[in-house]
């Protein structure tokens, strides 16, 4: 019997091979179970390979094979128990942020659009208290956000599994460290979605994507509007 979250490890893998021959990255597999480390991947693949589900080949990238599908899994899919099952909670969805060249800022669409998500993408330790409210304070009347939903337009960001037409959950925030995955605001007008760097007095906005270049501004040019905490996907249906 497998865990929720090896179960929907190996779903996800299974998934990843149905559209071609190559299982996803770690990264991929990080950001689609929302883990704050591979660490936590590895230790998933382990229980994974160590029940005979999936198996490695050896000196091969992104080698898993599945050898026991999840239909032999009879801890019930991604079902997990009430104690560590996600609520729902109704976001703000603010639309599209390139993950590309910046677009015109995110905050010019309005707040008016509210969507429900799983809480358990609001990150750890974060989901409890918040999906006993809303992703709002408005006891001052402006409508404070502590996190929202933008949908992704671009492909710059495939390397760390974050796709076009995806959907990723952000914490508002106005800084983040070094690596983290953020929306960052440039010339208080574009706002783009890519890995913060801090350089020589400059912010660096990475890609994850070798067909473009980074982007860098001097540091009063770029304000942190949050930091990416979960991603959805919906696969097509072929």
């Amino acid at each position: 019997m497998l865990t929720g979250q090896q179960s929907c490890l190996l779903r996800f893998i299974e998934s990843r091979l149905a559209e071609g021959d190559v299982s996803p990255s770690f990264e991929e597999m990080q950001l689609h179970l929302g883990l704050r480390s591979k660490s936590g991947v590895h230790h998933l693949l382990e229980g994974l390979r160590e029940r005979g589900f999936v198996v490695r080949l050896p000196h091969r990238a992104r080698s898993l094979r599945v050898v026991r599908g999840s239909g032999d899994d009879r801890s019930g899919g991604c079902s997990r128990s009430s104690e560590d099952r996600g609520e729902v909670v109704r976001l703000p969805f603010l639309g599209g942020v390139a993950a590309g060249l910046p677009i015109e800022a995110v905050g010019s669409v309005g707040w008016d659009e509210e969507r429900d998500y799983p809480s358990e993408l609001l990150g750890k330790g974060i989901s409890k208290s918040i999906s006993k409210g809303i992703g709002k304070d408005i006891d001052n009347g402006i409508g404070m956000v502590s996190h929202y939903a933008l949908r992704v337009e671009g492909d710059s960001m495939v390397g760390v599994g974050i796709l076009d037409g995806d959907t990723v959950i952000v914490e508002a925030c106005d800084d983040a460290c070094d690596g983290e995955l953020v929306i960052a605001l440039v010339d208080g007008g574009d706002a783009t979605l890519k890995i913060l760097r801090r350089r020589d007095g400059e912010v660096v906005l990475e890609a994850a994507n070798e067909a473009y270049r980074a982007q860098c501004y001097e540091a009063g040019r770029v304000r942190v509007q949050g930091r990416v905490t979960g991603l959805m996907r919906r696969y097509a249906r072929r």
